[in-house]
């Protein structure tokens, strides 16, 4: 089952619930209804990212995070189109 944070696998944790190894994302499927609980620590980072500047010290941030692999996992669905 894809992440509808970050489109990664979650992994399943029984009882119809699963777990995203990448961003977090818990998501909890009963029947025909899905409750999804995204970490407050992607919310902050996708904000954080709004506010940083384009100067040499926030390029240098930006690609630190990409490094990383926290851009890839923050991305809203609209941007990973």
């Amino acid at each position: 089952m894809a992440c509808p944070t970050c489109s990664k696998t979650m992994h399943s944790l029984g009882n119809n619930d699963f777990w995203c190894p990448c961003c977090g994302t818990i998501k909890n499927v009963r029947g025909y209804s899905e409750d999804i609980s995204i970490p407050s620590l992607v919310t902050c980072f996708r904000e954080f990212i709004t506010m940083i500047s384009d100067n040499d010290t926030g390029r240098y941030l930006k690609k630190q995070l990409e490094i990383s692999g926290i851009l890839e996992a923050i991305k809203t669905e609209e941007e990973r189109k």
